[in-house]
């Protein structure tokens, strides 16, 4: 049996880490039903990566960062609250060793309802992981029930940080990045279009052309994607998947072929990636018309990339779809998203969708006729 490395608990803020004592630790998780404390919270953590000797935790850092760490290597672990979800309560594990600084992250579901949400969650993690040979999904290790909640430990994107839509001081609709430790900052136009263009190239990349397949339902105002900004150079990863499925049978019931779903597909996407809240928990909004020339372009640099998987289940190729695109006149475009409305019906967004949708229909129509071939 080996010593205990030095645990410190604390809570990331704008402000700089807060740490978690005497003073604090009995006060609920901020949006959790079960107000679970802050202690019982770090604690059961503590508990779940202190299992079997810490060897579930070794084997995540040796495995995401090619180590051979044993545990007498650990001096340090900084369980670090980040965030608080609708779904569960994310931290980070900041593991400080004789070999380096390395980080985890760990995922709490507080009660049953929560806890199904995650499970299912890790599955189609791992599903995907295992499908695909993209690196934009986090790795999962390791899931364990404790004290009735659910965990699980998975893989951190370090430096990359949430982007909602904010009002700048001249109350102008901007995209700004939550940088808790260079903090915020309001992103350029080319930033911001970087990062749009490649959150519709990561969701066509795992959308599956023969089964129509995709990860839904997904939101900007949840963080589900995070971005890593250095200057011009932009990256993107999506940090959770709540559903893979076809969603094609809410929006149209006759039989359809793989064309018209990719064209649902895509279709879909550039409503959906223009729907945020301000600041991530305000009033709902709508991204400017740049959001939607970037998911054009996203869209289409993913079909390049599946164009072999495009010619054998559509029998087409990346420019024909385009082609495909340019011969819908405005009316029919109109008609094709009059169908789509019926997956926002009833839901948060749905008439600020119908009072810009003519004027989304037109910018899309304009720059599809406009997109190079």
């Amino acid at each position: 049996m080996h010593s205990k490395p030095e645990i410190i608990y604390c809570v990331a803020s704008p402000q700089g880490d807060i740490p978690v004592d005497d003073t604090n630790a009995h006060l609920p998780l901020e949006g959790d039903k079960t107000k679970t404390t802050y202690a019982t919270y770090f604690q059961v953590i503590d508990k779940f990566i202190a299992q079997e000797d810490y060897l579930p935790l070794l084997k995540a850092i040796n495995q995401r960062y090619q180590q051979s760490l044993e545990l007498t290597d650990i001096k340090k672990i900084v369980i670090r609250s980040e965030k608080h979800g609708a779904f569960y309560h994310p931290a980070s594990l900041e593991i400080i060793t004789t070999k380096g600084k390395f980080t985890l992250g760990v995922n709490v579901a507080t009660d049953k309802s929560k806890t199904i949400w995650l499970k299912r969650e890790f599955q189609l993690l791992q599903q995907l992981n295992n499908e695909f040979s993209f690196n934009y999904l986090p790795q999962v290790y390791e899931s364990r029930t404790i004290n009735g909640m659910f965990l699980t430990l998975v893989e951190w994107f370090n430096g990359y940080h949430e982007f909602h839509l904010s009002l700048d001081k001249n109350q102008h609709p901007q995209i700004i990045l939550w940088d808790f430790k260079k903090g915020y900052c309001y992103l350029t136009p080319a930033q911001a279009f970087a990062i749009y263009k490649q959150v519709a190239y990561i969701l066509t990349l795992y959308y599956k052309l023969d089964t129509y397949n995709q990860i839904f339902p997904w939101h900007h105002a949840g963080g589900d994607f995070i971005a890593w900004i250095e200057g011009n150079k932009t990256d993107v990863k999506l940090t959770t998947v709540r559903g893979y499925d076809t969603i094609i049978n809410f929006v149209d019931h006759r039989d359809i072929n793989p064309i018209f779903a990719l064209l649902y597909f895509f279709l879909n996407l550039t409503i959906r990636i223009r729907l945020d809240k301000f600041d991530g928990v305000g009033k709902i909004g709508w991204i400017d018309d740049f959001c939607l020339k970037a998911a054009l372009s996203g869209f289409v640099e993913a079909l390049i990339k599946k164009e072999k998987e495009l010619k054998t289940v559509c029998q087409l190729s990346w420019t024909e779809f385009v082609q495909l695109l340019r011969s819908f006149t405005l009316k029919e475009l109109t008609l094709l998203f009059e169908r789509l409305l019926t997956l926002y019906q009833g839901k948060e967004g749905y008439s600020l969708i119908v009072q810009r949708l003519n004027n989304h229909i037109a910018a899309l129509y304009n720059f599809i006729q406009a997109y190079p071939l």
